[in-house]
């Protein structure tokens, strides 16, 4: 068995189609239903790898097979680039459905922690289905669950519209924009970005960006180069001008057929109001004029109030999944008493 990193700069279109396809087939077999990447897709990914905030690598399983190599395994290998959490890597290993339970999954993670420690990280989170057999394996290498989320989607073609006609709350108007913040509410912005901090986080090592008017700008500097976008819906308080919540999708110029929601959040003294329902409801009559969009995916921890508000509006559970953590430190000794 080996295991290499997927040189994205030199592959062939055909390599691209067979790297692409052995994703999806794997998101059919563990998440039915969900949008995989194409080809095209995949390649502007993973050029544009550090659009949101990571250095993006894909690495790949192999193993001869009839005298050709045949895919067994993948892993997204993500380097956190916030100060924050310059700390963490985060690991998403995935077997072939009948080659699973042989070991793959602990000799790809063996594999790769050298390279880990080269990249100087100290932390890993991974993610898997929860109460499944990811989960059991991240314990047998020494990972803890620490928090769990469920995986949400949208349909447009069997939406119920009428679930988004929800009023602005009194006292606010809506603004929305593409790319770039509106200098008037860049300020307030950055601080309602902020409220993240009291998102559910559970035991998760993992802390939340230090917001500025200039770190927004820079995010939204190295989104626009990339070709790609967010557009945002912004809840203003009339009396005082600034922004009390907003909620953010992500769009991408390779698939106009998914849209990501990404964070939505409220000013701690406007929360109870229903923004975060209403902010949604608007983004969401916006976006589905979009030519050929089909489906909004999304996840969130807040298990009781963020996922009822996507319920609310028409989003289904797709998978219940938990992110499981250890140190590196952890991980190498639980290997080692492994192999």
């Amino acid at each position: 068995m080996e295991f290499t990193r997927f040189d994205h700069d030199q592959a062939s279109d055909a390599e691209f189609d067979e790297v692409a396809r052995f994703l999806a087939s794997m998101d059919a077999a563990d998440r039915p239903g969900w949008s995989s990447r194409s080809a095209t897709a995949l390649a502007d990914f993973l050029k544009n790898r550090q659009s949101f905030g990571y250095d993006v690598s894909l690495w790949l399983g192999s193993e001869a097979s009839g005298g050709a190599e045949r895919l067994t395994a993948s892993c997204w290998l993500n380097l956190a680039l916030s100060p924050e959490n310059r700390q963490t890597v985060l690991v998403e290993i995935r077997v072939r459905p009948d080659l699973r339970r042989r070991g793959i999954a602990s000799d790809f993670l063996r594999a790769l922690t050298p390279m880990i420690r080269v990249a100087e990280r100290d932390h890993v989170i991974g993610s898997t289905t929860s109460h499944g057999p990811g989960e059991l394996w991240g314990a047998s290498v020494g990972m803890k669950p620490t928090l769990r989320y469920v995986r949400q989607v949208l349909r447009l073609g069997d939406a119920d519209q009428s679930l988004w006609d929800r009023p602005v709350p009194d006292g606010y108007r809506f603004e929305d924009w593409t790319d770039r913040t509106p200098d008037r509410l860049v300020a307030s912005y950055a601080v309602a970005l902020q409220a993240m901090d009291d998102a559910v986080s559970g035991d998760l090592q993992w802390s939340q960006p230090r917001w500025t008017p200039e770190r927004v700008r820079e995010t939204e500097e190295r989104l626009a180069a990339t070709g790609n976008a967010a557009r945002v819906v912004a809840a203003v308080d009339e009396a005082s001008g600034e922004v009390a919540g907003l909620t953010q999708i992500a769009v991408s110029a390779t698939r106009p057929e998914v849209v990501e929601q990404l964070d939505t959040s409220v000013r701690r003294e406007h929360r109870g109001r229903g923004l975060g329902l209403a902010m949604k409801a608007a983004q969401l009559r916006a976006i589905a004029e979009r030519p050929g969009l089909e489906r909004v995916k999304t996840d969130t921890a807040d298990l009781v109030h963020m996922a009822a508000i996507n319920r609310a509006l028409g989003f289904q559970d797709e998978s219940e999944d938990v992110y499981i953590e250890a140190d590196l430190a952890e991980i190498e000794a639980a290997l080692a008493t492994d192999s």
